[in-house]
């Protein structure tokens, strides 16, 4: 790949990463309930499993769901009825957006989140798109090429989501506005896993 076209990528990735998504929303309310530092493992996770994921349809498995078309919208809605019920979970949570015991989403867990997440799934499908639709000597390369690139760009773009979350952790200790918050997350992110249909 052209430094031209990896600038290009890291472009897509910047605005696929960084615009309000599930997982932007899964940080905000993480960076809420456990504050910055404590919040960092699950945004190296979602970076992490953006890459991965981006990698994986590059290689692969994006030219397999492009092969099968009705894979896609399975896929779509099993992913969807997920963050929806994620969604409710959050929003009728008596505390602080929880994912665990104490709070904060792991690395692992953030990761694994990005395997279920429909926004993640469509930029790894148009990078499959983009990238079948040129000519590679080394698809393997370019496929780790891609796959690192944006998990720089989103490590970079998703900071001010989970910073925006421990700026207000103060704000949240009264048990009414945490309420008022979670009911916001929730709201959101079915908000976002229902505007894939839209």
């Amino acid at each position: 790949m052209s430094l031209d076209q990896i600038i290009a990528f890291a472009i897509f990735a910047g605005v696929a990463a960084g615009t309000p998504g599930p997982s932007n929303v899964m940080l905000t309310a993480v960076g809420a309930s456990v504050g910055w530092l404590r919040g960092l493992p699950c945004l190296l996770g979602v970076a992490a499993g953006m890459g991965a994921l981006i990698f994986v349809s590059a290689f692969g498995l994006g030219g397999v769901l492009l092969a099968f078309p009705m894979a896609v919208p399975v896929m779509k809605a099993a992913g969807t009825l997920f963050l929806i019920y994620l969604a409710w979970k959050i929003a009728s949570s008596t505390g602080v957006a929880q994912a665990s015991n104490d709070g904060a989403v792991g690395f692992w867990a953030a990761a694994g989140f990005q395997w279920v997440n429909p926004k993640a799934w469509m930029a790894g499908i148009g990078a499959a798109a983009a990238s079948l639709g040129a000519a590679h000597e080394n698809v393997a390369w370019d496929s780790m090429l891609l796959g690192a690139t944006f998990a720089a760009t989103a490590l970079i773009v998703c900071i001010p989501w989970l910073g925006f979350g421990s700026l207000i952790r103060r704000a949240l200790v009264d048990p009414g506005r945490r309420q008022v918050f979670n009911m916001i997350m929730g709201g959101l992110l079915a908000a976002s896993a229902i505007m894939f249909w839209i």
